[in-house]
């Protein structure tokens, strides 16, 4: 039998657009468990958080999830649909009532203007790149190829056809209930398991437990009477520690979260300036003198008690990449300022002589870098959060330990009671 050139065409146009869908799937499958690993499992391996290219802060940004699940969740659903339309083209069926080639291009189209939204919005407002997630971008880009493809080389019948002659128009119907129907359930079947997965999320031994509790802080802010205790420690000048504290600060405001949590900050500057032999190091944060204004946040506390978490609020505001240091006198002046402590830009200043010559504010700093590394940091944020036992104490043998930034819904459902099975256990033995 011979095969005609055209219908050649179109069946490698639909082999390919399946191929790219398979891809599609993969790839967002693989993203939603390294997002669940880091979130759940305590492994934060294959993301870098302050010290690599930015898929912390990506992966655990506002628009990560939606519904309660991963985005990556409903872009697999996408590429489901895709690669079903995709090879009802490539086979000739009528699964989808003879407009596969329309969702094949429709789809094609419209994936690459969410991968430029969803870029964007990583470059512009999170300041940041994910290389992991510029696979999804290469994906679309292929999508875009198949679609142009099936545009010019696939007879498919007209959209006012579709719209005006009846029997086209009752196929169009079935062909779009088709492609939502497959979408739904798609998602729906991930949903499930990723929910079951999470409720069964057990974080390894390694993660759990601290042979002694933190430093002494004073740095405090939140309820007086939490049911849960988060240790953070922030560098000055780590962008995905100022996202961590963002998230934090909507919990300690939200009425339903914030009477159960108690946040306490350490210092973690790595600029080598405050802790020489600090082993975690940044070029940003020697630019822009991290360690000044880890002194200064204390300095504005000892002044003004309860004002140094204002004043973490204040420069984690003030911060951003530019040219110029960040932290400079007259910067510190002013945010001081906003934290309530009025100084001048003048090395006689009290303020200013608290930053450079009070050694207790450089051993508190130093105590809480040596702390961090002693008990396994390796990227900043980093962060325990430990149950409040029956005597009102946090229980830091029973702590979990997050490396790097998380989504705002791994901490509510620690607050809402969903306690991972190993520290129930170790709680249990309080």
């Amino acid at each position: 039998m011979t095969v005609h050139r055209d219908d050649q065409w179109v069946r490698a146009i639909g082999m390919a657009g399946a191929a790219v869908a398979l891809f599609g799937i993969v790839v967002s499958a693989a993203l939603t468990y390294l997002k669940f690993s880091s979130d759940f499992l305590c492994n934060s391996s294959a993301f870098s958080a302050c010290s690599g290219e930015g898929c912390e802060v990506a992966m655990s940004s506002a628009w990560s999830t939606w519904g309660g699940l991963p985005v990556t969740v409903y872009g697999a659903a996408y590429y489901v649909v895709a690669l079903f339309a995709a090879t009802d083209v490539a086979a000739g069926r009528r699964m989808f009532h003879g407009v596969g080639s329309h969702v094949v291009i429709a789809l094609g189209l419209v994936t690459p203007l969410v991968s430029i939204a969803m870029a964007l919005y990583a470059k512009v407002w999170l300041d940041t790149f994910c290389k992991y997630c510029a696979l999804l971008y290469l994906v679309s880009a292929l999508s875009l190829v198949v679609a142009v493809a099936c545009l010019f080389k696939v007879r498919r019948p007209r959209l006012r056809d579709l719209v005006r002659r009846g029997a086209l128009r009752t196929g169009a119907r079935n062909g779009a209930i088709l492609a939502a129907s497959l979408f739904a359930v798609a998602t729906t079947g991930q949903g499930f398991a990723y929910q079951a997965a999470q409720r069964m999320a057990d974080p390894p031994e390694e993660c759990i437990g601290l042979d002694e509790p933190p430093p002494e802080t004073t740095l405090v802010q939140g309820s007086k009477d939490p049911s849960w205790v988060f240790a953070v420690f922030v560098d000055p000048a780590c962008n995905y520690c100022r996202s961590l504290h963002a998230q934090l600060g909507e919990l300690i405001a939200n009425a339903a979260y914030g009477s159960k949590l108690q946040l306490r900050y350490y210092y973690v500057p790595r600029d080598q300036e405050c802790y020489p032999q600090f082993p975690i190091q940044s070029e940003f944060s020697r630019k822009h003198s991290a360690c000044r204004a880890a002194r200064a946040i204390e300095c504005v506390e000892r002044r003004s008690p309860g004002a140094g978490v204002r004043m973490l609020d204040a420069l984690f505001v003030h911060a951003y990449r530019t040219e110029k240091p960040i932290y400079d006198a007259a910067g510190l002046v002013s945010q001081a300022g906003r934290a309530g402590v009025v100084a001048r830009d003048d090395a006689s200043d009290p303020f200013f002589k608290c930053i450079h010559d009070d050694e207790q504010v450089a051993i508190r700093i130093k105590t809480h870098m040596r702390y961090a590394i002693n008990h396994g940091m390796r990227v900043t944020p980093w962060m325990q959060a430990a149950p409040v036992g029956k005597d009102g104490t946090p229980v830091w043998k029973c702590a979990i330990k997050f490396e790097g930034n998380k989504s705002r819904t791994v901490f509510e459902e620690l607050l809402e009671g969903d306690m991972p099975p190993r520290v129930a256990r170790c709680m249990g033995g309080e």
